[in-house]
Protein backbone atom coordinates (compact mmCIF):
# COMPACT_ATOMS: atom_id res chain seq x y z
CA UNK A 1 0.00 0.00 0.00
CA UNK A 2 1.46 3.41 -0.83
CA UNK A 3 0.22 5.57 1.65
CA UNK A 4 0.63 8.59 0.00
CA UNK A 5 -2.75 7.07 -1.78
CA UNK A 6 -4.94 7.08 1.54
CA UNK A 7 -3.34 11.25 1.41
CA UNK A 8 -7.13 13.39 1.12
CA UNK A 9 -7.27 16.88 1.20
CA UNK A 10 -10.27 16.62 2.87
CA UNK A 11 -9.92 17.61 6.65
CA UNK A 12 -10.11 14.06 8.82
CA UNK A 13 -10.47 11.65 5.83
CA UNK A 14 -6.59 10.62 5.75
CA UNK A 15 -7.28 9.07 9.20
CA UNK A 16 -10.75 7.79 8.28
CA UNK A 17 -8.79 6.09 5.18
CA UNK A 18 -6.00 4.80 8.04
CA UNK A 19 -8.26 3.12 9.48
CA UNK A 20 -10.48 1.52 7.41
CA UNK A 21 -6.69 -0.12 5.96
CA UNK A 22 -6.03 -1.81 9.17
CA UNK A 23 -9.50 -2.75 9.74
CA UNK A 24 -9.15 -4.74 6.78
CA UNK A 25 -6.44 -6.43 7.50
CA UNK A 26 -7.38 -6.86 11.24
CA UNK A 27 -7.34 -10.69 11.99
CA UNK A 28 -6.56 -11.77 8.28
CA UNK A 29 -2.70 -12.93 9.06
CA UNK A 30 -1.51 -9.80 6.24
CA UNK A 31 1.80 -8.72 5.45
CA UNK A 32 1.25 -5.42 5.22
CA UNK A 33 3.70 -3.50 2.99
CA UNK A 34 3.97 0.29 3.89
CA UNK A 35 5.07 2.01 1.36
CA UNK A 36 6.28 5.64 1.08
CA UNK A 37 5.85 5.64 4.81
CA UNK A 38 7.16 9.69 4.83
CA UNK A 39 4.69 10.33 3.33
CA UNK A 40 2.26 10.25 6.47
CA UNK A 41 4.75 9.43 9.39
CA UNK A 42 6.53 12.58 9.61
CA UNK A 43 7.19 14.69 12.96
CA UNK A 44 3.86 15.86 14.41
CA UNK A 45 6.35 18.84 15.82
CA UNK A 46 6.66 20.10 12.04
CA UNK A 47 5.72 23.69 12.66
CA UNK A 48 5.06 23.96 8.84
CA UNK A 49 2.04 21.24 9.56
CA UNK A 50 -1.41 21.60 11.00
CA UNK A 51 -3.20 19.87 13.75
CA UNK A 52 -4.15 17.24 10.83
CA UNK A 53 -0.91 15.80 10.77
CA UNK A 54 -0.88 14.67 14.61
CA UNK A 55 -4.04 13.01 13.90
CA UNK A 56 -2.89 11.50 11.38
CA UNK A 57 0.23 9.94 13.10
CA UNK A 58 -1.73 8.75 15.84
CA UNK A 59 -4.10 6.75 13.75
CA UNK A 60 -1.54 5.45 12.02
CA UNK A 61 0.51 4.45 15.39
CA UNK A 62 -2.80 2.89 17.47
CA UNK A 63 -3.45 0.71 13.68
CA UNK A 64 0.14 -0.48 14.29
CA UNK A 65 -0.75 -1.40 17.88
CA UNK A 66 -3.70 -2.80 18.04
CA UNK A 67 -2.74 -5.24 14.90
CA UNK A 68 -2.77 -8.98 15.93
CA UNK A 69 0.72 -10.11 16.57
CA UNK A 70 0.46 -12.70 13.54
CA UNK A 71 0.25 -10.31 10.70
CA UNK A 72 3.49 -8.43 9.83
CA UNK A 73 4.10 -4.86 9.14
CA UNK A 74 6.47 -3.86 6.61
CA UNK A 75 7.47 -0.19 5.90
CA UNK A 76 9.40 1.79 3.18
CA UNK A 77 10.92 5.09 3.24
CA UNK A 78 13.44 7.03 1.22
CA UNK A 79 13.47 9.69 4.00
CA UNK A 80 13.83 8.11 7.27
CA UNK A 81 15.45 11.36 8.83
CA UNK A 82 11.64 12.97 8.91
CA UNK A 83 9.89 10.10 10.44
CA UNK A 84 7.96 10.73 14.07
CA UNK A 85 10.15 8.96 16.56
CA UNK A 86 7.25 6.65 17.94
CA UNK A 87 6.79 5.34 13.95
CA UNK A 88 10.72 4.27 14.76
CA UNK A 89 9.75 2.51 18.06
CA UNK A 90 6.95 -0.01 16.56
CA UNK A 91 9.37 -1.48 14.27
CA UNK A 92 11.29 -4.17 15.93
CA UNK A 93 14.28 -4.34 13.20
CA UNK A 94 15.31 -1.50 10.72
CA UNK A 95 17.23 -2.66 7.58
CA UNK A 96 19.41 0.61 5.21
CA UNK A 97 19.90 0.16 1.45
CA UNK A 98 22.45 1.12 0.82
CA UNK A 99 23.07 3.05 -2.95
CA UNK A 100 24.64 0.18 -5.72
CA UNK A 101 28.30 -0.26 -5.70
CA UNK A 102 29.99 0.49 -9.02
CA UNK A 103 30.35 -3.02 -9.63
CA UNK A 104 26.38 -3.04 -9.50
CA UNK A 105 25.82 0.46 -11.54
CA UNK A 106 27.68 -1.12 -14.17
CA UNK A 107 25.16 -4.22 -14.18
CA UNK A 108 22.61 -1.89 -14.09
CA UNK A 109 23.83 0.19 -16.82
CA UNK A 110 24.39 -2.82 -18.96
CA UNK A 111 20.72 -4.58 -18.18
CA UNK A 112 18.92 -1.66 -18.60
CA UNK A 113 19.75 0.76 -21.46
CA UNK A 114 21.57 -1.11 -23.75
CA UNK A 115 19.95 -3.63 -26.00
CA UNK A 116 21.93 -3.79 -28.91
CA UNK A 117 25.45 -6.05 -28.76
CA UNK A 118 27.39 -4.43 -31.23
CA UNK A 119 27.07 -1.12 -29.01
CA UNK A 120 29.83 0.63 -27.49
CA UNK A 121 29.30 0.36 -23.44
CA UNK A 122 31.25 2.71 -21.67
CA UNK A 123 29.87 1.01 -18.41
CA UNK A 124 33.11 2.01 -16.75
CA UNK A 125 32.81 5.80 -17.47
CA UNK A 126 29.07 5.77 -16.54
CA UNK A 127 28.93 3.72 -13.51
CA UNK A 128 31.58 6.37 -11.75
CA UNK A 129 29.70 9.37 -12.91
CA UNK A 130 26.11 7.74 -11.40
CA UNK A 131 27.82 6.82 -7.75
CA UNK A 132 24.87 9.43 -6.70
CA UNK A 133 21.67 7.50 -8.03
CA UNK A 134 20.00 4.15 -6.61
CA UNK A 135 19.05 1.31 -8.53
CA UNK A 136 15.50 2.50 -9.83
CA UNK A 137 17.14 5.95 -10.73
CA UNK A 138 19.47 3.59 -12.82
CA UNK A 139 16.29 1.84 -14.08
CA UNK A 140 13.95 4.70 -15.33
CA UNK A 141 16.90 7.34 -16.71
CA UNK A 142 17.28 4.28 -18.59
CA UNK A 143 14.32 3.14 -19.86
CA UNK A 144 13.44 6.92 -20.44
CA UNK A 145 16.57 6.97 -22.81
CA UNK A 146 15.27 3.62 -24.37
CA UNK A 147 11.42 4.58 -24.61
CA UNK A 148 12.67 7.94 -26.94
CA UNK A 149 14.85 5.79 -28.97
CA UNK A 150 11.68 3.96 -30.45
CA UNK A 151 9.54 6.73 -30.56
CA UNK A 152 12.22 8.65 -32.26
CA UNK A 153 13.48 5.81 -34.27
CA UNK A 154 16.66 6.54 -33.76
CA UNK A 155 19.95 5.83 -31.47
CA UNK A 156 20.05 6.09 -27.98
CA UNK A 157 22.28 9.83 -27.46
CA UNK A 158 24.68 8.72 -24.21
CA UNK A 159 25.58 12.41 -24.03
CA UNK A 160 21.40 13.15 -23.63
CA UNK A 161 21.50 10.18 -20.70
CA UNK A 162 25.16 11.42 -19.12
CA UNK A 163 23.32 15.23 -18.90
CA UNK A 164 20.19 13.44 -17.27
CA UNK A 165 22.39 11.76 -14.74
CA UNK A 166 24.40 14.46 -13.77
CA UNK A 167 21.05 17.01 -13.51
CA UNK A 168 19.65 14.11 -11.17
CA UNK A 169 19.58 13.29 -7.57
CA UNK A 170 18.78 10.57 -5.64
CA UNK A 171 15.45 9.71 -6.26
CA UNK A 172 14.40 12.84 -8.10
CA UNK A 173 15.33 11.91 -11.62
CA UNK A 174 15.51 14.10 -14.76
CA UNK A 175 14.97 12.02 -17.94
CA UNK A 176 16.93 12.47 -21.04
CA UNK A 177 16.14 15.54 -23.26
CA UNK A 178 14.67 15.06 -26.38
CA UNK A 179 16.71 17.43 -28.70
CA UNK A 180 20.60 16.98 -29.15
CA UNK A 181 22.70 18.61 -26.83
CA UNK A 182 24.35 22.14 -27.27
CA UNK A 183 27.90 23.01 -27.69
CA UNK A 184 27.94 25.10 -24.69
CA UNK A 185 26.12 22.16 -22.71
CA UNK A 186 28.65 19.94 -24.08
CA UNK A 187 31.19 21.51 -23.10
CA UNK A 188 29.35 22.34 -19.66
CA UNK A 189 29.36 18.66 -19.27
CA UNK A 190 32.87 17.86 -20.31
CA UNK A 191 33.99 20.04 -17.39
CA UNK A 192 31.36 18.44 -15.14
CA UNK A 193 32.55 15.01 -15.92
CA UNK A 194 36.22 15.64 -15.54
CA UNK A 195 35.77 17.74 -12.10
CA UNK A 196 33.19 15.45 -10.67
CA UNK A 197 34.01 12.07 -11.60
CA UNK A 198 37.85 12.59 -12.58
CA UNK A 199 37.58 10.82 -16.07
CA UNK A 200 39.95 10.71 -18.46
CA UNK A 201 39.39 12.68 -21.56
CA UNK A 202 39.25 9.33 -23.61
CA UNK A 203 36.36 8.12 -21.11
CA UNK A 204 34.73 11.55 -21.57
CA UNK A 205 34.67 11.33 -25.33
CA UNK A 206 32.94 7.57 -24.99
CA UNK A 207 30.50 9.15 -23.21
CA UNK A 208 29.50 12.02 -25.07
CA UNK A 209 30.00 9.70 -28.37
CA UNK A 210 32.88 12.23 -29.68
CA UNK A 211 36.54 12.13 -29.88
CA UNK A 212 38.98 12.73 -26.70
CA UNK A 213 40.73 15.25 -29.43
CA UNK A 214 37.04 16.82 -29.34
CA UNK A 215 37.06 17.01 -25.83
CA UNK A 216 40.63 18.04 -25.21
CA UNK A 217 39.50 21.10 -27.11
CA UNK A 218 36.03 21.74 -24.95
CA UNK A 219 37.87 21.02 -21.62
CA UNK A 220 40.49 24.39 -22.51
Amino acid sequence: MRLDSVISSLLGDTAKNIRALFDFVDGTNAILFLDELDALAKFRDDRKELGELKRVVNTLLQGLDNLEPTSIVIGATNHPEILDPAIWRRFTHSIEVELPSQELRSALWNYYLFSDEAEKRPLQALSVCSNHLSCSDIREISLAARRRAVITGKPIELAQVTAAVLASETGKIRRPKASSLTTSEMEELAKQLQQRGGLRQVEIGDLLSTTRQHISKLLK
